[in-house]
This record gives structure tokens, sequence and C-alpha cells, in this order.
């Protein structure tokens, strides 16, 4: 059910998108016995397979609007993701509206990479914790849903990036001590 791919030393897998049908994902901690590192994509694709139901729809010649009123009724994946995934990459929804929406369960505080829009537009279980060895991407949580975020110690200050506000209208953060 899973497009993926080896880390570059050929250690970890990499899983880059679901091809299933269910609506709950768990990600297995292990593929052929090699530990799954990470989930998701570099760019923004969508790691969910949801091409042959948008082209069904567009072939329909519905309007963008009704598209966009489709896509927020349409139900969301549940997405569970191991501990012994350490990076995330693109998870977000790739079409307009956000679809398809995920409601993703995963530990973070084991994280050391969240890519820029890594959970765009989704929604989070549970606290967001965050180490001080974490890197996060602009615009990682931009328009998600969060109950709560914790930082780790060593991590200990945010800070709004003026000019990112200045040139898009929306703040991203800094956390110091190199977790961004």
């Amino acid at each position: 059910d899973f497009i993926y791919g080896l880390t570059d030393d050929g250690e970890g897998v990499i899983i880059r998108e679901y091809v299933g049908k269910s609506y709950k994902i768990n990600i297995p901690t292990e593929i052929e016995g090699i530990p799954v590192v990470k989930v998701g994509n570099e760019k923004e694709v969508s790691f969910i397979s949801a091409a042959e139901k948008v082209s069904e729809l567009m072939q329909s010649k519905i309007t963008e609007e009704e598209f966009i009123e489709w896509s927020e009724k349409s139900p969301s994946y549940k997405l569970n993701i191991p501990s012994s995934v350490k990076e995330i990459g693109f998870l977000g929804g790739f079409y307009k509206g956000g679809f398809p929406k995920l409601i993703i369960n995963v530990k973070t505080e084991n994280l050391t990479s969240i890519a820029s829009y890594g959970f765009k537009d989704q929604t989070i279980l549970g606290p967001i914790v965050i180490s001080k060895d974490c890197k996060i991407g602009k615009f990682a949580f931009q328009n998600s849903k969060i109950e709560n975020v914790i930082f780790q110690e060593g991590v200990n200050k945010i800070k709004k990036k003026k000019k990112i506000i200045e040139e898009y209208g929306s703040p991203w953060y800094d956390v110091e001590n190199d977790c961004i």
C-alpha cells in the first residue's frame, strides 16, 4: 500500500506515498527488515494518492468551489506514525482546500526533522513536543490544528521572523538552539 525507497546509506526506509484504499493508515516500523525512518516527500507532493479521485471529479467538470466543498465533506484519513520515524517530509494536502485531510498521531519528541509545510493543513493528535535537536522547516504547521505544544529542555525561546511576516503576511517562527 506504500511507495517507498531507501535512504542514501541504505540503512532506512522512506515512505513517500500511500496508495491503499483504507482511511486508516498504520505506518510500519520496518519494511523488509529495514526500519522506517522517514514519512513524506521533499516537495509538495501529497502523501495520499488521491489522483484517481481528483481526476474523476475534474472530468465531471465541477467548479473549483464545488471541489473545495466536496473536499471539506470528504472523510479524513487517520495516519499513525510509529516512534521509529525520525523525519517528516511533506504530508500536507496538495489539492485546494487541503484535500486529502489527515488526522495524524505521531510521537514528535523523536523527530529530528520536519520539512517545510510538513504538517500543513492537517490535524495532529496529542501534544507537539519540540526537542532542541529538531530541525523545523518554514510553515511546517501552517493551518494545522494542534492541541498543545511542549518545548523540551534546551528550547527556551521562540521569535517571529519580521521579514517573513512583511513578505508573506503570515508569521513563521524560529525556535532558538538550532531547532530550525
